[in-house]
C-alpha cells in the first residue's frame, strides 16, 4: 500500500508539472526568455558586423533588416526591429507571422511603448523588458541598447502569449493540484490506518505468544470493530477450552477410578484364590496336628506360620495397591534419593553375594520421592530374588530429552513368555510366594507420575524401567 500510494502521488506529481510547463506563467516565462535571447543576438550580431565602421549615420537599413531576418527565422513567434533616437524605426522584420501578408512595419499602436522602452534601455545601458497581460493575450517587449559607434540605438522585439489557453491550463493545473493532495491525505490516513490496525494485531498476536499454559488469559478488546471480531473469537474459544479442559478433567477422575474398580475386581478373584489355597493348608496340617503327637503339632504350627506370613504380604501388597496416591512432588536430589533406598539392601546383597553397580548421570529431578522410592524397592526386590549368586544388578538414572529415565537390570533367568503379556496386571507373578501386586504397584505410581513403567527387551535377564517426564507444577 505504501508503494502503491507513493507511485500514485510520483505519477500526479508529474502531471502537475507538465500541466504548469504549458500553464500561462510558464508560457510568459518562455516568451520572455526567447524574446530577450533574440534581442541580445540581433545586437551582439550587429555589433559584431560594424566593428570599425566610422561616421554618424546608421549603418545599412538592408544589413538591419538582414540580420533581423536571420536571427528571428529561429524564433517563432517573435517580431524585432532597431529604433534609433533621431530617426525612430529604422528596420523591422517579422519572418515566422502566420499572415497571408508580409508585415512590413511595428503595429501603429505598440510604436510608443516601444520607443519609450528602447529609450529606457539606452539611459540605463542595460536590457529592458515591459510584460503587459490583457483580456486575450499577453504581450513582451524587450529592448537592449546596441554598443557600437553608432550612438542612441536600440534593438527590441516582442511576443504575444495567448491567454484563452493558458487559463484552461491553470484550471486543469489547479484540478490535479487538489486531486493530488486528496490523494496524498487519503493515502496518508489510509496508510496510518493500515499501520494502527496492524500494530494492533501485532499487540493480539504478542499477548497470544506471551500467553502461559496454564490457564489461559482472556485478551482485552482493542477497540476497532474488526479486530474485536478476532478477540471475541479467542476469547470464546478459550471459555470452551477451559470449560472443556475441566469436563475432560472430570472424565479422566472418573475413568481412573472406574480402572481402579476394575483392577479391584480382578484382585477380589485373585485373592479369593491365594487365600483359599493357604488356608486349606493350614486346615490340613491343623487337623493332622491335633490327630498327631507333639513333634508333629510344632513342624504343623511351624507350616502354619509360614502360610501365614504369605497371607500378611498379600494383604499388605493389597492394601496399598488399594490406597489413592496423593502425590507430593518436590526437587529431589537423585543421586541422595537413590542412597537413601539402596543403602538397606546391603545385607542382603552381601548375604546372597550379588554385586550392586548404581550408575547416576543427572543432579536434580522434580518428583515424589516416597512413592517413587516405594516403586524402586519393589524393583529392587525382584532383582534380588531372580539374581543367582556372584551375579550383578545395575541401577541406573538418566535423563533424556525432558523425561527421568530409572533403569533396574539383573542378569537373571528373565521374565517367563507365558507372564510377559499380563506382567503389570494384577497376581500376575512367577514367584511361588509371590503376591502379583508389586509390578502393579510400580506402573500405577510411574503413570501417577505421567510417566510409565516398562519392561525392556535384554537377550539376559529383567530389565525394568519408569519414565518420569519433568513436571513444572
Amino acid at each position: 500500500m505504501w508503494g502503491f500510494t507513493i507511485l500514485v502521488c510520483a505519477a500526479l506529481a508529474v502531471i502537475v508539472v507538465n500541466v504548469y510547463s504549458i500553464s500561462t506563467d510558464a508560457q510568459v516565462a518562455r516568451s520572455r526568455e526567447l524574446a530577450e535571447a533574440s534581442c541580445l543576438a540581433i545586437a551582439s550580431e550587429y555589433n559584431q558586423s560594424t566593428a570599425g565602421a566610422a561616421g554618424a549615420a546608421p549603418a545599412s537599413r538592408d544589413l538591419m533588416k538582414a540580420l533581423l531576418e536571420l536571427t528571428l527565422r529561429e524564433a517563432s513567434g517573435v517580431e524585432g526591429g532597431f529604433w534609433h533616437h533621431r530617426d525612430g524605426f529604422v528596420a523591422y522584420a517579422y519572418p515566422t507571422h502566420e499572415g497571408s501578408e508580409v508585415k512590413r512595419d511595428p503595429p501603429e499602436t505598440e510604436r510608443e511603448p516601444i520607443a519609450l522602452l528602447a529609450r529606457q534601455s539606452l539611459e540605463r545601458s542595460a536590457l529592458a523588458v515591459d510584460i503587459r497581460p490583457g483580456t486575450r493575450e499577453t504581450l513582451v517587449r524587450v529592448a537592449c541598447p546596441v554598443q557600437a559607434v553608432q550612438p542612441g540605438l536600440a534593438v527590441w522585439t516582442m511576443t504575444r502569449v495567448p491567454l484563452a489557453a493558458g487559463k484552461a491550463y491553470d484550471r486543469v493545473r489547479l484540478g490535479l493540484g487538489l486531486l493530488l493532495a486528496f490523494v496524498a491525505g487519503m493515502g496518508a490516513w489510509l496508510l496510518w490506518s493500515l499501520s494502527r490496525w496492524s500494530g494492533q494485531l501485532r499487540s493480539i498476536e504478542g499477548r497470544l505468544a506471551e500467553q502461559p499454559a496454564e490457564p489461559p488469559q482472556l485478551l482485552v478488546v482493542t477497540g476497532d470493530a474488526e479486530l474485536d471480531r478476532i478477540v471475541h473469537g479467542v476469547n470464546s474459544y478459550i471459555d470452551r477450552l477451559q470449560a472443556e479442559k475441566a469436563r475432560s478433567l472430570a472424565l479422566a477422575g472418573s475413568l481412573a477410578h472406574s480402572e481402579r474398580l476394575a483392577s479391584l475386581g480382578r484382585m477380589a478373584a485373585g485373592i479369593a484364590h491365594e487365600i483359599r489355597n493357604p488356608l486349606a493348608t493350614m486346615r490340613l496340617k491343623a487337623e493332622n496336628a491335633l490327630a498327631a503327637d507333639t513333634s508333629d503339632q510344632a513342624s504343623a504350627l511351624r507350616l502354619v506360620l509360614t502360610q501365614v506370613e504369605r497371607l500378611e504380604r498379600v494383604v499388605r501388597s493389597l492394601l496399598l495397591a488399594s490406597k489413592p496416591l496423593a502425590l507430593d512432588v518436590t526437587d529431589v536430589n537423585v543421586e541422595c534419593w537413590l542412597g537413601e533406598h539402596l543403602g538397606p539392601l546391603n545385607k542382603r546383597l552381601d548375604a546372597a553375594q550379588i554385586t550392586l553397580k548404581v550408575e547416576c548421570n543427572t543432579s536434580t529431578w522434580r518428583f515424589d520421592p516416597v512413592h517413587l522410592g516405594r516403586a524402586l524397592e519393589n524393583l529392587l526386590d525382584n532383582a534380588v530374588t531372580y539374581t543367582k549368586p556372584g551375579g550383578t544388578i545395575h541401577v541406573t538414572a538418566a535423563t533424556k530429552a525432558d523425561t527421568l529415565l530409572v533403569r533396574v537390570a539383573d542378569d537373571g533367568p528373565g521374565v517367563a513368555a507365558d507372564v510377559r503379556a499380563r506382567l503389570f496386571e494384577p497376581f500376575a507373578t512367577g514367584r511361588a510366594d509371590g503376591t502379583g501386586l508389586g509390578l502393579m504397584i510400580v506402573r500405577e505410581i510411574a503413570k501417577a507420575h505421567g510417566g510409565d513403567a516398562r519392561l525392556i527387551d535384554s537377550s539376559t535377564g529383567a530389565v525394568f524401567e519408569i519414565e518420569i517426564p519433568w513436571r513444572t507444577s
